[in-house]
């Protein structure tokens, strides 16, 4: 089959004209052989296929016969029910010769003209968001980096929630994948696959390498977190109250602790990190938060728990979400564009990315973090930032795909850091009261790291 490039926006694509050449490259096709080629075998296969008249106990398909069929007979034998105006357009397509009946060699060529159209459409697909100077190669590069980062990101992210939910070993990687790889696994399942040249199967089912990372992340998260929270509630109890002021059982008493919150601004820091909702913020209010059990003094678990909510609400859990997103929304938005996805659909892949997030927040019975800030938002610009440049590129602006990355992947973190320096939500929620929550979690947080 022959193919005029220039009409390639009639099969839905935009291919960039510095790469039509490659996809010239792919369609030049050897001619069919020639019927006198044909081996004395083949034919010898052929002749000794039985005719389908001979079948025994098998009905007769009527594509099979030999006379030819009109359209509503068609229809009938196939099951279809049409309308009239359906039936005309179905006759206008397949009736070439205006003969009132449809043959079989008029089926044949409406099959192998649909088909063709398909192998077109991946053949051109083939070369769309593929690299060709050094730039673009290392755009590649930068990107595959980025998937598998956003991949360990997010797992070690919904490990630490579901290990704070209670879950064991098996929970914690469930939690860990599906919050690693629920957002893509989504976006393969709604845009489908092409019909030839690719595989059905979801993104991580094709590559193993994205379950490994994911499934490395959750384990190396849920062995290694519990020994940092405990070697630094030990440090806590030896190096910072000190041991000549423990009690006997080596729990910290109330003075010990009020004294060494005076003395280590440290201790006082991540007291109000995961704290930050206690007033007035003095180190006895802590302690009575702390020890709200009714002890009078402080143990290895109290520390533990002091340990782990600062670190959940403390900036660098904040930059981890931050860096996570912006690796999946360049991912996203690459992956669609890849498929031949409608630029105004691609633009939502990063949006869809972020359900990851959601199942995670769900398993874990916990607040959707999409709800309370501004998820949704900073991924959709960032992927409309890079649906546009990839637009430009299309209509000649020459864009190398490192340029497009970082900044679509700019655009999310800095739409994050203002979000984190304004101290409140980017987009209020539909009631204005129920905002108050979220806000000042982000300006806490602000306000604790300037401390």
């Amino acid at each position: 089959f022959a193919i005029s490039f220039r009409t390639l926006p009639r099969c839905g694509l935009t291919v960039s004209r510095h790469r039509t050449q490659h996809c010239r490259r792919f369609v030049e096709l050897p001619p069919r052989c020639p019927k006198d080629n044909v081996t004395s075998t083949t034919k010898a296969k052929t002749e000794t296929v039985p005719p389908a008249e001979t079948l025994p106990n098998k009905k007769k398909p009527s594509y099979m016969q030999s006379k030819p069929m009109t359209i509503e007979q068609m229809v009938d034998h196939l099951g279809v029910r049409l309308t009239d105006t359906e039936l005309i357009m179905l006759r206008n397509k397949l009736d070439r010769n205006l003969s009132g009946v449809v043959t079989k060699a008029e089926l044949a060529f409406a099959g192998h003209k649909a088909r063709d159209e398909r192998t077109a459409r991946e053949i051109c697909l083939s070369v769309v968001e593929q690299p060709v100077g050094p730039l673009d190669h290392l755009g590649t590069k930068v990107l595959r980096f980025l998937d598998f980062s956003g991949t360990a990101l997010f797992s070690s992210v919904a490990t630490l929630a579901a290990g704070d939910s209670g879950m064991n070993m098996i929970g914690c990687c469930l939690v860990g994948c599906v919050g690693a790889l629920g957002g893509g696994t989504l976006n393969n399942l709604f845009y489908g696959s092409t019909i030839l040249g690719r595989n059905s199967a979801v993104f991580w089912c094709k590559d193993w390498r994205y379950l490994v990372v994911a499934v490395a992340a959750s384990l190396l998260t849920f062995f290694a977190w519990p020994v940092y929270v405990t070697r630094t509630s030990e440090h806590y109890l030896t190096g910072v109250f000190g041991k000549e002021n423990l009690e006997a059982d080596g729990s910290c008493g109330r003075e010990a602790f009020v004294n060494a919150c005076y003395r280590d601004q440290k201790l006082l820091k991540t007291c109000k990190k995961a704290m930050p909702f206690v007033s007035p913020a003095v180190p006895h209010t802590y302690f009575d938060v702390l020890t709200k059990d009714g002890g009078n003094s402080l143990n290895h678990e109290h520390l533990r728990a002091l340990v782990q909510k600062s670190f959940e609400n403390s900036l660098e859990a904040y930059m981890m979400d931050t860096a996570a997103m912006a690796a999946f929304t360049v991912a996203a938005v690459h992956s669609a564009i890849s498929m031949g996805i409608h630029p105004v659909v691609a633009a939502t892949s990063g949006i869809t990315m972020c359900f990851g997030g959601i199942f995670r927040d769900l398993f874990c019975q916990r607040d959707l973090a999409i709800a309370g800030q501004s998820y949704a938002f900073c991924t959709g610009a960032g992927s409309i930032v890079y649906v546009s440049l990839r637009e430009m590129a299309v209509r000649g602006f020459r864009l190398s795909l490192i340029t497009r990355v970082c900044l679509s992947a700019g655009t999310t973190v800095s739409l994050r850091a203002w979000e984190y320096v304004r101290g409140a939500p980017l987009l209020a929620p539909m009631h204005g009261s129920k905002s108050a929550k979220a806000a000042e979690k982000i300006k806490r947080m602000r306000t604790l790291t300037e401390v």
